[in-house]
């Protein structure tokens, strides 16, 4: 129940502590409660595994209500997980047999699929020869990590990691394809649970992609398979383990959908800022924290729909091939601007463009009568998993925010230098009193 209680407890700690959802205009108790008394009763009671995953999914699912664009590469599997456990339980009930070697070789599966799916995604020339890996800082950068650092200061640490671009993807590639083979050997299984949680905590570094969850996972799983080696519990390293865990690994679309994160980086990229505009008229940076739980669709950016211009098909610095390939020719942002010329497209939805605007009025003004998203559960909040920081002056709470203004910043790393080329706005909403 160790590891069974750890899962649990990462996912009832980041579904009952999340922020005030000012959306909705309502804290939610009776979910939040409802989560951690299942948790506690899964403790004590592991049968009672089956409401404790009911309620996770039900608070996952406000999320991505009414905008969309929700991520849960870093929590499904974790339910999964508990859905494995939940299915041994029901067979142990049944059968009488401890199936705890089972699953967690099933675990190892569930997690490697996670890599394997990814590294598929990369098993391209044009990946292997052209990507540049390090493009991911600078464009981050723009959507608000290491903001508080200087543009020069990321332009020198975007071409520093240059050099490491060819060690970065052929490391990239071994810990993703290796994957394949977790449950080949114990040795290799524990070389690859270091290399996964050094590969996480490198992405981190450069990008602000938290995977913590899945972390702290697969440490738990390092101790327990270094501790208990010679356990029947942990006799999950056998031959017809490994051939089983071929199919299931390479079938993993298809048993365990998960989330492809394979991309080409791009040396362009669209940043997505927000600006509220008081009744004094003073302007406040409205960052991705402010619009939490919402923050990962506001620090990835996926408001393409809201610009009427033609642009390149670019969400935070990551594209597909055909504009990654045809991006390896621009070296300034008049190359830049003709290329969106050329291959660019509008991207604006009226509909996403509307429900966006019932969505920002609908928080503002609760914003307003609340005049503070501060819990007093704030400071024991659960990591998010893409992590950013504020720009500009953030909004205290001392006056009403009358409208907000939506911009566009389009930014360029051109192999020596970072810059914001251009401010455009793309939508202002007025916010009723």
């Amino acid at each position: 129940m160790l590891f069974v209680g750890l899962v649990a407890g990462i996912l009832a700690w980041t579904f009952s502590s999340y922020d005030y959802n000012l959306y909705y205009g309502f804290s939610h108790w009776a979910d939040r409660f409802f989560i951690l008394v299942c948790f506690g009763l899964l403790l004590w009671k592991p049968i009672s595994v089956f409401p404790y995953i009911l309620g996770v999914l039900v608070v996952m699912g406000q999320f991505n209500y009414p905008i969309g664009g929700y991520s849960t590469a870093d929590t499904m599997p974790l339910v999964r997980i508990l859905m494995v456990f939940q299915a041994m339980l029901l067979l142990h009930i049944v059968l009488k047999r401890n199936f705890t070697s089972e699953f967690f070789a099933v675990v190892i599966c569930i997690l490697a699929s996670g890599y394997w799916i990814s590294g598929t995604g990369k098993f391209s020339s044009e990946w292997l020869l052209n990507d540049k890996i390090y493009y991911l800082l600078s464009a981050t950068y723009s959507t608000g990590w290491l903001a508080f650092l200087e543009p020069e200061t990321i332009s020198q640490l975007t071409y520093s990691l240059a050099i490491m671009n060819w060690p970065m993807k052929i490391i990239t590639l071994l810990l993703e394809a290796g994957a394949l083979f977790a449950l080949f050997r114990r040795q290799l299984t524990l070389a690859l649970l270091v290399g996964w949680i050094g590969f996480h905590a490198a992405v981190f570094s450069i990008s602000g992609i938290f995977f913590w969850r899945w972390a702290l996972i697969e440490c738990c799983l390092f101790y327990m398979l270094f501790k208990y080696s010679d356990s029947e519990n942990f006799n999950v390293f056998n031959t017809s383990n490994f051939i089983l865990s071929l199919v299931i690994i390479l079938g993993a679309s298809i048993w365990f959908s998960p989330v492809k994160l394979a991309w080409y980086d791009s040396k362009v990229n669209y940043a997505y800022r927000f600006e509220g505009v008081s009744e004094s008229g003073k302007t406040y940076d409205l960052s991705a924290q402010l619009f939490s739980p919402y923050e990962y669709q506001f620090t990835l950016g996926p408001f393409a729909y809201l610009s009427k211009a033609q642009q390149l098909n670019i969400v935070w610095g990551a594209t597909g091939k055909k504009t990654a390939k045809a991006l390896q020719n621009v070296s300034t942002v008049e190359d830049v601007v003709t290329l969106e010329e050329e291959i660019g497209r509008v991207f604006y939805n009226q509909k996403k463009t509307e429900r966006f605007e019932g969505f920002v009025r609908s928080f503002v003004q609760n914003l307003n009568e609340e005049r503070s998203k501060k819990t007093w559960w704030e400071p024991i909040q659960a990591p998010t998993l893409l992590q950013s920081f504020e720009r500009g002056e953030s909004y205290d709470g001392g006056e009403d925010i009358v409208a907000v203004v939506a911009y566009q910043i389009s930014t360029l790393f051109d192999e020596q230098q970072y810059s914001e080329f251009r401010k455009r706005e793309i939508g202002r909403f007025e916010i009723k009193r």
